[in-house]
């Protein structure tokens, strides 16, 4: 988080929606703070009662926001091929698999 003092660069929560492309509701700005999205929370901090963001902190979060679906397909692209490689291997050992999709019975 950033630790600069300049008072333009804080901005009050109620203010946020103004400054994020297509105006979120004020209740997404209070998500995105308390829980977060896909594991990541927007910094905030405290000034006298009220809540503000960092004009810095603000930026940082919409633009890894926007790559995070772009990496999530490409990971989930390189599990899938693990996938592929490690149950190609097995069949290779002779090991019997479930079909896709299916579970294997356990041998009594």
């Amino acid at each position: 988080m950033t630790t600069s003092s300049d008072p333009y660069e804080w901005i009050p929560v109620p203010a946020i929606p103004a400054h994020v492309p297509g105006r979120p509701h004020i209740c997404t700005i209070q998500r995105w703070i308390n829980r977060g999205v896909r594991g990541r929370k927007l910094p905030s901090t405290l000034f006298g009662g009220r809540r503000f963001v960092h004009r810095d902190d603000l930026a940082l979060f919409l633009s890894s926001d926007s790559t995070a679906g772009s990496d999530r397909d490409q990971s989930r692209t390189a599990s899938l091929l693990r996938a592929q490689a490690a149950r190609e291997q097995l069949q290779a050992m002779g090991v019997p698999l479930a079909k896709e999709g299916g579970a294997m019975k356990r041998p009594r």
